[in-house]
């Protein structure tokens, strides 16, 4: 069959079927691939017409499978964006220390992990850290033949593109035209299984529970819907404070799930709150909580009552007291909030929240107290009604609460107040974009550009983690990306 006698309903019409099965997407660049595909296919079992091809592959799973293989990218080699594995095997360790679960196994899950390179890294990583051997790897993939070559642990140069000769020598065996994985403990770490992402009932029940999900680069193949369905499947199968791990090109999943937000110096990551509960497929509320139920706004927040979490974080505490006696209090909480110890950032900064309102409320956000982020944010909003900052930050404080419409509100309130806010710009490209409203969120991540193209390159930028220009300007481009791309 050639390429040009296929109409565009006919390609509609295998389009819907292919992402009835798989749940894919199609750009341009990917329409093309499934015509080559079916052209290819179409010849090699004599069918001279697309209806009588896709009437084919709804007759014959086995080929369904193989042709959808075929539509798959396996781009991946060792250590790829190594800097995420390993700020993942950081969380999984500050979990460990807070929960008192050092003992006990982690369990991950590499989902889309095509032909092994993702799962064996992250095992030889965690055999270098504290973990040891007691971690249990499950890597799953739609597509058997890549799994059938992930099991054997045999790659080509390409694979081994970003190691050094000194890593490959210690992890590999180099033969005629293969490297072979020779750590054993690595292999016997990670477990292979075939399964589609988007049928909830083809993953083992044994995968409940979970400490971490790493998914990177596979969602942007994936319908919107499917996404929303996949992010809720990663949301159940993970335990209370159990960390997924998305690519920086993948679609983000603010709006989806319950899932929390956290920032971190590789990326962001997802969170499935560990103090509140959720029932299946249920979402956070979409109006803000009752009057009735509020504290008292004359009152400082009070410490939280120390948990795990704190008193694992005491040593640090101390540490930072002894050291840096010199210091401002801003100063203390600002290295405890980039450690993660956001309850020691509430302990030094509750009793005053002015001196840093930023961090106290980022950090009452990622502990999960929304209620009193969200006292904090209003409070100050009324008190100081022009200052930028506080309507930002009430902003992030509904975006946490799915509530997409009423932060891209309150953040354009902000940038009528300072239009050069870039923060603002970006968080309003993200609200807007949650909201699918993609023309908009272009217009402000282009807005965000802009603005940061006239800055010097080692600037920091307010409220965004003390980026420089240019890691915003990668993270804002990452955006813009996926949002044109849809």
């Amino acid at each position: 069959m050639q390429l040009q006698v296929l109409k565009k309903d006919e390609l509609n019409s295998l389009k819907d079927l292919i992402s009835g099965f798989t749940g894919f997407t199609f750009n341009a660049s990917r329409e093309y691939s499934l015509i080559q595909a079916m052209s290819s296919f179409s010849k090699e079992h004599n069918c001279s017409t697309p209806h009588q091809f896709e009437r084919l592959l709804r007759s014959n799973d086995e080929l369904m499978r193989r042709f959808t293989e075929c539509l798959l990218v396996h781009e991946t080699y060792f250590f790829r964006e190594k800097e995420s594995l390993e700020q993942l095997i950081t969380l999984l360790q500050r979990n460990r220390l807070a929960e008192g679960t050092c003992d006990q196994p982690a369990l991950i899950w590499s989902a889309g992990c095509s032909t092994g390179e993702e799962p064996y890294s992250l095992a030889l990583l965690l055999l270098d850290s504290s973990f040891k051997s007691n971690f249990t790897i499950v890597a799953s993939d739609i597509s058997q033949q890549a799994l059938n070559q992930a099991s054997l642990a045999q790659y080509s140069e390409w694979s081994m593109r970003s190691l050094s000769a000194e890593k490959r020598a210690k992890y590999f065996e180099k033969g005629l035209k293969t490297y072979r994985l020779k750590d054993e403990t690595a292999r016997q770490r990670v477990t292979f299984v075939n399964a589609n992402l988007t049928e909830e009932n083809q993953l083992s029940s044994e995968w409940s529970a979970l400490d971490a999900i790493i998914c990177r680069n596979v969602l942007i193949y994936f319908e919107q819907n499917v996404i929303a369905k996949v992010a809720q499947t990663f949301f159940n199968q993970l335990k209370p404070g159990g960390i997924l791990l998305t690519g920086a090109s993948d679609p983000p999943l603010v709006g989806y799930t319950n899932f929390e937000v956290e920032y971190t110096k590789t990326g962001i990551v997802y969170r499935k709150p560990a103090e509140r509960t959720f029932a299946s497929g249920a979402r956070k509320s979409q109006s803000a909580p009752a009057a009735s139920s509020r504290k008292s706004l004359s009152k400082p927040i009070a410490a939280s009552r120390k948990s795990a979490s704190a008193r694992a974080s005491q040593a640090h505490l101390h540490v930072v007291k002894e050291t840096e006696k010199n210091t401002t209090i801003v100063e203390k909480a600002t290295k405890l909030y980039t450690a993660g110890h956001w309850s020691e950032v509430v302990s030094l900064l509750a009793p005053q929240p002015a001196t840093s309102r930023s961090l106290l409320i980022r950090s009452l956000l990622n502990l999960g107290r929304i209620e009193e982020a969200t006292l904090l944010a209003e409070a100050a909003c009324k008190t100081e009604s022009l200052d930028a900052t506080n309507h930002l930050l009430l902003a992030l404080v509904l975006m946490s609460q799915q509530r997409q419409k009423d932060a891209a509100a309150i953040i354009k309130k902000a940038i009528f107040l300072d239009r050069n806010y870039i923060v603002g710009h970006f968080l309003l490209g993200i609200s807007s974009f949650c909201a699918r409203d993609r023309e908009q969120a272009a217009k402000s991540m282009k807005n965000a550009q802009s603005l940061l193209k006239a800055l010097p390159h080692d600037a920091t930028i307010p409220l965004a983690e003390d980026d420089t220009r240019d890691q915003f300007a990668a993270n804002v481009q990452r955006y813009l990306s996926i949002i044109e791309q849809q």
